[in-house]
This record gives C-alpha cells, sequence and structure tokens, in this order.
C-alpha cells in the first residue's frame, strides 16, 4: 500500500515539474532505482 502511495506521489509531482528539462535526468535516475526496488520485492 505504502508503494502506490509512494507512486501516486511521484506522478503527482512529475506532472507539476514537467517544464523543466532537469526533470528528465532526475526521472532517469528515479527510474533506475525503482526498477532496482521492484527486483528486490
Amino acid at each position: 500500500m505504502n508503494f502506490f502511495i509512494v507512486l501516486l506521489i511521484i506522478v503527482v509531482v512529475l506532472y507539476l515539474a514537467r517544464p523543466y528539462d532537469e526533470v528528465d535526468e532526475i526521472i532517469s535516475e528515479y527510474r533506475s532505482k525503482m526498477e532496482e526496488n521492484t527486483r528486490l520485492l
């Protein structure tokens, strides 16, 4: 359940932060972290 809440918060933050180019780098870094986490689960 916590994972779903965190994911929802991330989506909202990314939606609000769309205009910034730097977000793309953050997204790619976060995606790699998320993929590692899902592998551990």
